[in-house]
């Protein structure tokens, strides 16, 4: 049997907010949850585990163009 997930993304004017939720036997169960904010100032991006512990963090400068430097780009 796979995985099921889904992805809850919620979009504002200067950040985003997301949650990753895995089915498992019926239920929905949280697996991560985190947001993208301060996009068009200082950029931040925060990733924590569904007990609360902080799996990915990154902050940019200032002015600067994150996408190019994102933590998941190779």
């Amino acid at each position: 049997m796979t995985n099921q997930a889904i992805a809850v993304l919620n979009a504002g004017s200067s950040s985003v907010k997301f949650s990753i939720f895995f089915q498992r036997a019926g239920e929905l169960e949280l697996n991560l949850r985190g947001q993208f904010e301060a996009l068009f100032s200082r950029p931040r991006f925060v990733a924590r585990s569904a007990a609360g512990d902080t799996v990915a963090e990154q902050t940019w400068a200032e002015g600067s163009h994150w996408a190019t430097t994102a933590p998941w780009r190779t």
